[in-house]
């Protein structure tokens, strides 16, 4: 049985190629009964026959949330940022790449080694949880109309043709963002940052996804 892979589009100068691939993390989901939706992937290229005849094979889809289905990493850093400031750290956008797909508690380790400062785990969780605040105030402003072109109706797609799908979030907040999106109900499962213990690249949230589903990887 082949491994699963992702498809996304790689820039190359002024093209774009469709390259399939697997990532170190996937290696432990050995099947081709689900497919994980990673970083930049090109939606469009998913409407074509072929791929909806793979729904044979196909059981289940999986999604990451940010760069996928909408882009809140715009939001995160505006918090990220503000909280750096606070404590005398300056966060580059070059920096803020490290905080992707990581807990809320590693991505302020992260910041703490970038500005060499150290503290107690009581103050840690205080400095989390003042710009988990701050986050959950900006994610105010988000609409459905941020979710990216061709996303709804590839779920939709997939759902006419008894594919289940689920949202895998290292964000304790993916719940309330596909809320105010409205597309909680578009999921046959959502696991968040609350419901895991190891974060990417761990496998551990995609093996839950696909088990909340009834889907053996």
């Amino acid at each position: 049985m082949l491994p699963v892979t992702e498809m996304r589009w790689v820039r190359s100068g002024r093209r774009e190629r469709h390259s399939p691939y697997l990532s170190p993390y996937r290696r432990q989901i050995k099947s081709l009964r689900i497919r994980i939706f990673d970083f930049g992937i090109h939606t469009r290229t998913l409407f074509h026959p072929g791929f909806l005849k793979l729904s044979t094979l196909i059981k289940a889809c999986i999604f990451v949330f940010v760069g996928v289905i909408v882009d809140t990493a715009g939001y995160h850093y505006l918090a990220w940022k503000r909280l750096a400031k606070e404590i005398g750290i300056e966060l580059t956008k070059d920096d803020n790449e490290r905080l992707k797909g990581v807990s809320r508690k590693r991505s302020l380790e992260i910041i703490l080694e970038l500005g060499g400062v150290k503290m107690d785990d009581h103050d840690k969780e205080a400095l989390a949880d003042k710009k988990n605040n701050w986050f959950v105030d900006y994610l105010k402003q988000i609409s459905p109309d941020e979710i990216y072109p061709g996303v709804k109706a590839l779920i939709r797609q997939l759902r006419e043709n008894n594919v289940k799908v689920a949202l895998a979030s290292s964000s304790k907040n993916a719940r309330t963002v596909i809320e105010l999106l409205k597309i909680q109900r578009d999921f046959d499962a959502v696991v968040d940052g609350g419901m895991i213990v190891h974060s990417k690249p761990n496998p551990e949230i995609f093996l839950l996804a696909a088990g909340m589903m009834g889907i053996d990887p």
